[in-house]
């Protein structure tokens, strides 16, 4: 809770509960890492989402209200609300059917409270992509030559929010790349081709440094 300071909730994402083709779920738990008793579903019929991608991102909004991102395979977000009076996880108002802003979604989303953000892919082609939530509409659309799938990382320097992302292994290139990214309309990103493989560990950024892990090691 940003008020108190209080643990609320963890959440955690399941595919295919119940066997190939089934519901992945996202399920709650308590301090203890024990399950709550209420859950989420993403349901493959009638509408076929896919599968959940990465961990599902917590954050309490105004009027302590906390909400859970998600995104799945075949595109979609889902904005969910934890309800501590009804002890419920469901899709949050404005948001049922979830929305689709991509082929597929292949990160983790993040969020900083005004905007998401992850990787995905549109028309065949890797991008990375900046989502404004109040108005469920497009922030930036960036092409890159290779997939992100790592969890992404943002920071604020000089009153601007930058975006630190990773991915994976570029063949033409001989290398993976690192990304900065300024998370306005007309992005902008610089580019780190140190890594020599697949970026596949969660970016952090602390105390104004970048962590970045490779599948080299």
């Amino acid at each position: 809770d940003f008020d108190t300071g209080a643990y609320y909730s963890t959440y955690i994402s399941s595919r295919d509960i119940n066997g190939a083709g089934t519901a992945d779920r996202v399920y709650v738990l308590n301090s203890d890492g024990d399950l709550k008793s209420y859950y989420f579903d993403v349901n493959e019929t009638p509408t076929n989402y896919g599968n959940l991608v990465g961990i599902p991102w917590a954050y309490e909004e105004s009027g302590n209200t906390y909400v859970v991102y998600v995104g799945t395979t075949n595109g979609y977000i889902f904005k969910l609300i934890d309800n501590p009076a009804t002890q419920t996880l469901t899709i949050a108002p404005g948001w049922d059917p979830p929305s689709k802003v991509a082929d597929a979604i292949t990160s983790d989303i993040i969020s900083d409270g005004t905007n998401l953000y992850f990787g995905c892919i549109i028309a065949g082609l890797p991008r990375l992509y900046g989502y404004i939530i109040a108005s469920k509409s497009q922030l930036f659309n960036v092409s890159v030559p290779s997939a992100i799938r790592t969890m992404p990382a943002w920071d604020i320097g000089s009153g601007r929010t930058y975006l630190f992302t990773g991915s994976d292994y570029d063949v033409l290139a001989a290398n993976a790349y690192v990304y900065r990214t300024e998370a306005i309309v007309s992005a902008t990103t610089v580019e780190n081709t140190t890594p020599v493989a697949d970026v596949t560990a969660a970016i952090s950024v602390i105390n104004s440094r970048l962590h970045v892990g490779d599948a080299a090691g």
